[in-house]
């Protein structure tokens, strides 16, 4: 129902009853809580960490575990549905939807935007995406959603900027049958561009997609011995995508001039 960039956020939370804290580390618990009417609305904290739990202060009740096994059990545990909350659950969903629909509009616009809202349209459901930097996190959070569990990888709050290529490398690694993806501003990769030659040696099949300030990707990731593309419009990118699949190596996207 909310994304913390988006403006219907504030608002959910001021009309909700009950907050649940799942699969938050405390960082953005604490963020959370600074949002919330805390002597109007009951706040449930959980952690796979027990020792965590009360760290933030005073909860009106507190789970330990992991959240797939907590989700778990609170849904066999719910029964029934008030049309208060059913009407409530409507009108933020609503609310949440148009605040996106307005992002999309605004990305049309943006080159950063532009870009992250087509590779999204071109993802399938299977792909797994790791997002870094400024540009990337907040189109790539919103204009590239999760269709599965554990198929984003971010650093919340872009605590330690520069783990995009080292992270995507990882998990490809562990997932090496499926799509691995890193959308990273060009500022970010900058960081650990000195990867792409691991990568390369080692045969880790990731693509690279970079947005923002403007640079020649597609020469870096040739010199490394890489595939590397230039994409500015949609039917590119499109190309581009299939062509580093095919390559059998790791590849750079550059998306530094699209729109």
């Amino acid at each position: 129902i909310g994304h913390p960039a988006l403006a219907n956020l504030p608002r959910a939370l001021g009309e909700a009853d009950l907050v649940l804290m799942v699969g938050m580390v405390v960082s953005e618990q604490e963020e959370l809580l600074e949002r919330v009417d805390r002597t109007r609305i009951r706040v449930v904290q959980t952690s796979p960490e027990p020792e965590i739990l009360g760290s933030l202060g005073p909860v009106d009740a507190a789970l330990a575990g992991d959240a797939a096994s907590i989700c778990r059990v609170l849904e066999e545990g719910v029964r029934g549905e008030s049309s208060d909350r059913a009407r409530w659950c409507r009108a933020c969903r609503g609310e949440f939807e148009s605040a996106l629909e307005s992002v999309r509009n605004d990305a049309r616009g943006k080159g950063p935007g532009a870009a992250t809202s087509a590779l999204g349209e071109a993802m399938s459901r299977s792909d797994l995406l790791v997002i870094d930097g400024r540009e990337s996190y907040y189109w790539g959070t919103l204009l590239c959603p999760a269709a599965a569990c554990d198929s984003r990888y971010l650093s919340r709050g872009m605590k330690g900027t520069g783990y995009g290529l080292p992270m995507a490398m990882g998990v490809k690694l562990a997932r090496p049958r499926d799509r691995v993806l890193a959308l990273c501003d060009t500022g970010s990769l900058l960081h650990h561009v000195q990867e792409l030659e691991t990568a390369r040696r080692e045969g880790i099949a990731v693509t690279v997609c970079v947005v923002g300030e403007i640079f020649d990707w597609k020469g870096v990731a040739e010199a490394f011995g890489l595939a590397g593309y230039e994409a500015t419009a949609v039917a590119e990118l499109m190309v581009a995508l299939e062509r580093a699949g095919e390559s059998g190596t790791a590849s750079v996207i550059d998306l530094t001039r699209f729109g």
